[in-house]
């Protein structure tokens, strides 16, 4: 039976319902698809149990071929700083655009032609 199957959530409508599903949930002692669940029952689409279930199919076939469970995790991404002569080309880039602007602004201004 599919994980989606057992785990009917848009026929959870009374609170009641919602309280011993949650019990039973918890009671298979799985972190993400406790998440997983608390996820879509806020959002209030079935996305989250989705991914969950792909996940845990994709780590039952690699454990079945032998092959080690699969740990992914998404690093934030650190902030690049941009070097000294970076900093500078920009710089001198702006102060060069910005005096063509101004050059510009004052040839209309004067009624010249571009």
């Amino acid at each position: 039976m599919d994980l989606l199957q057992r785990l009917d959530v848009p026929s959870l409508s009374d609170s009641s319902d919602t309280d011993d599903f949650l019990q039973e949930l918890a009671a298979l002692n799985d972190a993400g698809l406790l998440r997983a669940t608390m996820e879509s029952l806020e959002c209030g689409r079935l996305t989250p149990l989705i991914k969950e279930e792909l996940r845990c199919r994709i780590q039952s076939r690699r454990l079945s071929e032998g092959k080690e469970e699969l740990l992914v995790e998404f690093p934030s991404p650190t902030p690049s700083h941009p070097r000294p002569d970076e900093v500078q080309k920009r710089d001198r880039r702006r102060e060069q655009n910005r005096r063509a602007a101004q050059k510009f602004r004052k040839k209309r201004k004067r009624g010249e032609s571009i």
